[in-house]
Parts: C-alpha cells; structure tokens; sequence
C-alpha cells in the first residue's frame, strides 16, 4: 500500500439535531418525543471525521459559531484526531443547526436547516499543503483559493445540492461525487429503476458536462460510475436501515480514504459503498462512521460477501453515442418523411 496522504476538507459545519419519529408530523397537531441524537454535522466535516478516525491526516476548514454548539464540534473534530487550526469563529453568529426528522419505519429523514448566510472563512492561506481537497461547494471563494494554491492536489466535490456555486465548482475537480437529486436536475431526467437507460443517459450527460470523474449515489439502488468506458452500477451494500442521515457523507470520507491509500478508483467505490451501507445502521450521521476493520473485512474479496457488491449493469459509452446519433438520424429521417407525405 502507498504513502497515506494529507487531506484538506473545505466545507459547511452544523450541528444536527436528530429526532425518531414513527409518523410524519401534520399541520396544527402538537407532538411529543421522547428520545434525541445530537451530533456535528455537515457533508465535508463528516467525511473529515471518519478520514482523522481512519488515520489520515485530516485538517478541517470553516466557520462555527461562539456558542455551546461550536464548542461541542471542536471537542468532536479533536476526538476524531481532526486538525482544527483552520475553524473559524464567528462571533456575529450562532453554529448552524439542521434538525432532522427520521423515520424510524424506513429510516429514511426529512431536514431543515438552520444556515446563517454570511459563515464563511475569511483567511484562504491554507498553509498546510494536502494531498487531496474535499469540498462540498458552500463556501466557493476558499475552495477556489486552496484549488489555485495547490493545483496539483487531487480534489474531490460532494455535489449534493443542486445549485449554482456547487454546479461551477465542480468543473475543477478530479472527482465528482453527486447526489440523485444533483444529477437528475443538472440532466433534467429523471431516474427510472424500470428502464436502465435512463440511467445511462443521466451519466452521460454528466460527463460530456464534466471533465473530472463522474460518480452517482443512488442511496439504496446503488453507485453509478464509469470505468473502462463502460458505464457500471453497483448494488447498496445491504443492512437493516435504521437512519440514513450521513451515508453520502460516510461515502465520501470513505472514498477520499481510498484514494490517499492508492487505492483504484473502483475499489475506492466499492469500499465507500461499505462503509455506507454499515451506517445507515445508526442512528446520527456523525456517529454512525463504522470501524475501519470491519469495512476492510468486507471489502476483502476473500469474503463472500463482497459478492453481492459487483456491478450489475454494464453499459458501452460509445455504444451509446452511437445509438444516440443513430436516434437522431432516424428522427430527421422521419420527420422528412413525414414531411414529404403531406406535401
């Protein structure tokens, strides 16, 4: 295995509040709960925690605010043997809060986030040199800083929200790690289980976009990515859903792992999806980073249970341009015809 190397994470902090519920809430109706999870949170600091708790050298970079919440983020990022030289306090503002709704039938949440505009970093010197640069697009003038300091630093974006800043960021990474939601409104299709190619063209599209390395969380129906020119998807790594609040992020640290030990980037897919699939098994995204044993255990081809995670769809790039031009060929063919008849 090769030298580990230094991470920079560049990105938004919170601090989650999680609450269990076994119905959603409705209009004018008052609830009572009486268990919660509280943790840091945010996409990037997330997968920060778990790289310091795998043994990268890890330095987070953004803005807490000068109350309890932001002293209990720090207390988390130095337990998890993440550098916190670059947090900054803001002391106009409070720490982000995101509540979250889990649903403890399927697991699945529903958030909202409380995000002061104005809490990002105002130093860029980012005198640690890294290796790799994760960023999750909030604060686009610091990525943008460090990705011109080090240009040669492999860089990772967690393109999750589909916006504007997170849309231009990631033309400048090797590696582009988007949601569903992402890909689906950047594409403007819509993914359909029933017909793969849909699929297909949501990849293509993104990668005739992109210049880096397109991959494509799809939550429990898998990993979309390419390799060879063939466009593959592999399964979720299957457990007993109990929360899913952090597995992108858990995917993204775990990717980022992969890549500072030289691992390949399907292997680095494939021990991501792992270590996604374990979290979902606890509640509370930070909290639910698994051990790194356990994942190297399943990611070792000798156990069988890595079997169920190859890929299942194997789609030629080429094959699929080509059908598209002939697509578009039959189409003028047709229309010319259709044309000729009714003149």
């Amino acid at each position: 295995m090769g030298e580990r190397m230094r991470v920079l994470a560049i990105g938004h902090i919170s601090y989650d509040i999680n609450i269990p519920i076994t119905n959603m809430p409705v209009e004018n109706e008052k609830y009572k709960v009486t268990n919660n999870v509280n943790c840091g949170g945010g996409s990037v600091a997330n997968a920060a925690c778990l790289l310091g708790k795998w043994g990268i050298e890890t330095y987070m970079a953004g803005v807490i605010g000068n109350d309890n919440y932001g002293k209990n983020i720090i207390q988390e990022f130095k337990m998890a043997n993440v550098k916190t030289d670059l947090i900054e306090t803001n002391y106009e503002n409070d720490t982000s809060l995101s509540f979250i709704l889990i649903n403890q039938n399927t697991g699945n949440k529903t958030i909202y986030s409380l995000i002061k505009d104005n809490l990002f970093l105002k130093k860029h010197d980012f005198q640690y040199a890294p290796d790799i640069i994760v960023v999750d697009g909030y604060d686009f003038n610091a990525a943008i800083a460090a990705f011109n300091k080090y240009p040669n630093a492999i860089k990772i974006m967690n393109a999750n929200y589909f916006n504007e800043a997170t849309i231009k960021l990631s033309k400048y990474t090797n590696y582009v790690i988007c949601s569903k939601n992402f890909a689906e409104n950047l594409a403007k299709i819509k993914f359909d289980i029933n017909n793969q190619t849909t699929y297909a063209k949501i990849y293509q599209y993104l990668k005739d976009y992109y210049k880096g390395d397109i991959i494509i969380t799809l939550g429990e129906n898998g990993v979309l990515y390419s390799l060879n020119n063939q466009i593959k998807l592999l399964p979720s790594y299957k457990t007993k859903v109990l929360d899913t609040t952090g597995a992108k992020d858990i995917f993204l640290g775990a990717f980022a792992y992969a890549i500072s030990t030289s691992k390949t980037k399907e292997d680095a897919i494939k021990l991501a999806n792992i270590a996604a699939g374990l979290s979902v098994e606890i509640m509370g995204g930070r909290l639910s980073i698994p051990d790194l044993i356990k994942v190297t255990s399943i990611f070792n081809p000798s156990n069988n249970q890595v079997s169920a995670n190859q890929p299942i769809l194997n789609t030629n790039i080429n094959q699929m341009q080509q059908n598209t031009v002939q697509s578009s060929q039959n189409q003028v063919i047709n229309n010319e015809q259709n044309n000729q008849t009714k003149n």
